[in-house]
């Protein structure tokens, strides 16, 4: 009796561990690199936008001809204009890591291939997790 169960058992655990589901939900590292890379294009178009804005704005805001009684102050148009160039020169790092990103998303990849293999007495193709990257000679 205790064999019974014994192989019973063996034979059930069998079974469950050969017929787990792939989960297909996860999304694959191309996409996370894609979607960063999009994001990071997105901040720096957005920081290069606005900071030829308020570059432009800080310009106009510069008195060079002075007011009446002989003072001028620059210091507005002047913090505009340096914030200004500061965020067109912040967005630099970002349109490089973007691209960088892009690369790798379409170097790197995950696939599901299906691959011939034994299952009891003949043959079957199996689907296999494989990870493909692409090199450039």
């Amino acid at each position: 009796m205790k064999k019974n169960i014994l192989v019973l058992l063996f034979a059930h655990v069998t079974v469950i561990c050969l017929s787990q589901t792939v989960d297909n939900t996860t999304p694959s590292i191309e996409k996370n690199y894609l979607q960063k890379s999009k994001n990071q294009k997105i901040a720096a178009w957005i920081l290069l936008g606005g900071g030829i804005g308020v570059s432009v704005i800080g310009l106009t805001q510069i008195n060079v001809a002075g007011s009446d009684n002989g003072s001028v102050n620059n210091t507005p148009g002047t913090v505009l204009l340096a914030t200004g160039l500061a965020a067109s020169l912040t967005s630099i790092p970002f349109f490089i890591s973007s691209q960088k990103n892009k690369k790798r998303a379409l170097a790197l990849s995950i696939k599901t291939e299906k691959m011939l293999q034994l299952t009891k007495n003949n043959y079957a193709y199996m689907p296999v997790s494989s990870l493909t990257v692409k090199i450039k000679l």
